[in-house]
């Protein structure tokens, strides 16, 4: 019997490839049929290391690059939140329609008392 903590992680893996795989110039690279919790992609345009970084900025996730694929694999548990899928895939939606050079500049909140 497979618990159902692995159960609801890999049906979450498997929502988060399929958002990804919507996004025009995101390739999923990771088969569907050995897809367990990890999701490994790339965003054409966007060296992976770079992609990463820009994501960093804006969103959370845990993360990494994998250097041979030049791709990033997220890592999806069954406590990550549809919400949370949610706001990273529109991140990589934002990267997937830029390339390093157009994105428009992420705002930051200026603190007070900071000199």
């Amino acid at each position: 019997m497979v618990a159902r903590s692995m159960t609801r992680g890999m049906a979450t893996a498997r929502g988060a490839a399929d958002r990804l795989a919507r996004i025009p110039g995101v390739s999923v690279l990771t088969p569907p049929d050995r897809m367990a919790t990890l999701v490994t992609f790339s965003i054409a345009g966007w060296p992976a290391a770079e992609a990463l970084e820009e994501l960093g900025k804006r969103t959370f996730a845990i993360a990494r690059t994998i250097v041979s694929l030049d791709a990033i694999r997220i890592s999806v548990g069954f406590f990550t939140s549809d919400e949370e899928l949610e706001r990273f895939s529109e991140c990589v939606e934002l990267l997937a329609t830029h390339t390093p050079e157009t994105l428009p500049p992420r705002r930051t909140l200026a603190m007070l008392g900071e000199s």
